[in-house]
């Protein structure tokens, strides 16, 4: 067997894990967040650490699980805040994005849980979704592709078909279209994932703090 047929017949088998890792996390009906909890880490973050482990027999730096270049890291993450403060603030002053955003209730009326759920819920899912579509998708990729941006449109395009996958769409998952293809830059330019999850997080804790001030400030309008 030559060696391109080889290469051929991996990527298509890592490119059927990576859709049957995608396709059980939704397919699981979960009742509490422990339960989508439990069922995520053991779709998208176990079972392509055990293909890179066992199968690929490829340590997990070289899915951006490392250091990487801070200073590149750096640059294009303030890059890519630029880029979105433009869109954003497009989205909140041009497309009425404050009314069709969505946080639950108790986390507008209560400090407490907004820094909770920034810190754990929201923390939690970025980095679960950093590992797989920016390192799992993206640098396994960029191993196999000449052109290294075609990487970072995979990682995207299989994002998107996740969101799609999503049995309702809202605008509460709308900054993550926008956010995907930079934290892949960021993250391709750096060779790790830390700066873009970093860079995510950071993104959605100002969009979320943003939008509840926005909220409390109109709600306090109105009762003028």
């Amino acid at each position: 067997m030559g060696i391109k047929k080889i290469i051929k017949g991996e990527i298509f088998i890592s490119l059927v894990i990576m859709m049957i890792s995608l396709f059980l996390y939704k397919a699981f009906h979960v009742s509490d967040d422990f339960q989508r909890i439990f069922v995520a880490i053991s779709f998208v973050l176990v079972l392509p650490v055990l293909y890179i482990k066992w199968v690929l027999k490829k340590p997990l730096r070289d899915f951006g699980l490392k250091i990487g270049d801070w200073k590149k890291g750096l640059m294009y993450g303030l890059l890519s805040a630029v880029i979105l403060l433009i869109i954003f603030s497009l989205l909140f002053w041009k497309f009425d994005f404050v009314e069709k955003y969505y946080l639950p209730v108790n986390v507008i009326v209560n400090f407490k849980y907004f820094v909770l759920r920034e810190l754990i819920v929201v923390g939690f899912f970025i980095a679960l979704y950093e590992f797989f579509f920016r390192g799992f998708v993206m640098f396994y990729f960029l191993e196999k592709l000449s052109n290294k941006y075609y990487a970072n449109i995979i990682q995207a395009s299989f994002f998107y078909l996740f969101l799609v996958s999503m049995s309702t769409f809202d605008w509460a998952r709308s900054p993550y279209i926008i956010v995907a293809p930079l934290a892949g830059l960021i993250a391709q330019k750096s060779g790790s994932i830390i700066y873009s999850a970093i860079f995510t997080w950071i993104v959605f804790l100002i969009l979320d703090a943003t939008f509840v001030k926005m909220i409390i400030q109109t709600t306090l309008n109105n009762q003028i």
